[in-house]
């Protein structure tokens, strides 16, 4: 076996493989608890091909037996890696054989890559590889979203009950330091009522239900398939499993189910799951539980939890596997691989960026603005201070509020319009003080400084 290979699954601590004749490497790749999870065939003869049939060719007749043994899901998981030096691999990409190959899925998935790229492919199975995927705990990238933005005082973003509110109120709320908050009530602390992972779905029995289905007694196996014209009741069978497991169902949650009698049968269970809407702990527990979202406040959220991870988005894979557009080939995948509530959370929160950064930038205008008065009043105070007597100080207020107030005096000036520029420095005083006062951690100067600007111009005044 070549060197740089072995270090590449030694570097992913995987111990599962074997050298196979015609320069291929067979790497079994298993979870901690020994579980198959896929086979990976490396096939390093670093040759090209006149013809995609050609490579499948010799794919097939390394594969094939061993596929074929394989039972349940691991036939699902076979891939071919075709391993090319650099400057074959740059040859192959102007020829068709390669990009055909690799959108050929019998016997195995297939990649054509070089030594760089089987390095970046391994990390990913190496942790898999490590992880106990039976005690593996979810990572709600939603939950954490709001976790952060409940602390920053943003309830507004992600709270169901605050969304009426538009960017801009919300915003300007914010800046006001009176953002609105997501009412919060503590879960009562007590014992978990939910322990272990529920088995396998045994039966299911519709003792009062809706009319549809008519048949209310039904036994799963392994693999099941509902079949039925529209309207059969073929959605009222899965949401009368999700109202048992569940309380509520995502398509009608704000629909009460009044006085209905479902009894769900889950093997290694003794006694059958009835449904009970009104179990909040119970319920809270489970979405803990099964899905590591701990409770915060006295809702029962797990009708969505259960929506996000154990529905499969069918209308989202199809966009992902047939879309070319990149905008949408991105939305359809954050549907599948973060959940409808991530993606919605994500829209808020750029729009909630956008309108933060054009604030920023007019109260960034609004600081340098005021950095440059404050530099202006600075020098006048100086002015002011080296002012020897009345007349000069005169003088030199005349001279700043000209330039200041863009107002133009005659060289001599009466005590009528002295005070009128009185008048107009309580204006500005009234003003830059409004301005201090909303930045309060400005140093540069003060009210005081102020006020003793205005000290000195109304002694000039008398």
């Amino acid at each position: 076996m070549r060197q740089d290979i072995l270090e590449v699954i030694n570097s992913a601590k995987i111990n599962s493989f074997e050298e196979l004749t015609n320069n291929v490497v067979l790497v079994r790749h298993k979870s901690e608890t020994e579980h198959l999870l896929s086979n990976i065939y490396i096939d390093y003869s670093n040759q090209t091909y006149k013809s995609a049939e050609d490579a499948l060719r010799r794919q097939r007749e390394i594969v094939e037996s061993d596929f074929f043994r394989s039972t349940g899901n691991a036939q699902w998981n076979f891939y071919y890696y075709y391993l090319l030096s650099d400057d074959k691999f740059n040859e192959s990409a102007k020829t068709k054989w390669a990009s055909e190959v690799q959108i050929d899925t019998n016997f195995a998935r297939k990649r054509v890559l070089t030594l760089s790229n089987l390095k970046a492919s391994f990390p990913f199975s190496s942790i898999l590889s490590r992880t106990n995927v039976g005690n593996a705990k979810f990572t709600d990238l939603a939950n954490q979203w709001i976790r952060i933005l409940r602390e920053a005082e943003l309830d507004e973003v992600f709270s169901e009950d605050l969304k009426v509110s538009t960017f801009e109120s919300a915003v300007d709320r914010y800046l006001k330091s009176t953002p609105i908050k997501e009412s919060q009530e503590e879960v009562a602390p007590g014992e978990a009522t939910v322990t272990k992972v529920p088995g396998k779905l045994e039966k299911l029995v519709l003792h009062k239900y809706r009319n549809f289905p008519k048949d209310k007694d039904f036994t799963f196996s392994s693999v099941n398939l509902l079949e039925g014209r529209n309207g059969s009741g073929k959605t009222s069978i899965l949401e009368a499993l999700e109202l048992v497991l569940c309380g509520k169902t995502y398509r009608h949650e704000a629909l009460p189910v009044e006085n209905a009698d479902i009894s769900l049968h889950i093997s290694g269970s003794t006694e059958a799951e009835k449904y009970e809407p009104k179990g909040l702990k119970k319920f809270q527990d489970k979405e803990h539980f099964w899905y590591g979202i701990p409770p915060s406040y006295k809702k029962n959220n797990l009708y969505k939890s259960f929506n996000r991870f154990n529905f499969f988005n069918t209308d989202a894979s199809y966009r992902f596997s047939t879309t070319e557009e990149p905008k949408a080939i991105w939305t359809s995948f954050v549907s599948l691989a973060l959940g409808g509530k991530t993606s919605e959370l994500s829209k808020r929160i750029e729009g909630f960026f956008e309108r933060f950064s054009t604030q920023e930038k007019r109260i960034t205008k609004e600081m340098v603005d005021l950095a440059t008065e404050i530099s202006k009043l600075k020098g006048d105070l100086e002015l002011l201070n080296s002012a020897s007597d009345s007349r000069q100080l005169n003088g030199v207020l005349l001279s700043e509020c000209s330039d200041a107030l863009g107002l133009t005096f005659a060289a001599d000036v009466d005590e009528v319009s002295l005070q009128s520029i009185n008048r107009q420095l309580n204006d500005a005083k009234t003003k830059i003080g409004s301005l201090v006062d909303h930045f309060p951690n400005s140093e540069s100067i003060s009210i005081a400084d102020i006020d003793s600007i205005h000290a000195r111009a109304a002694s000039a005044l008398t």
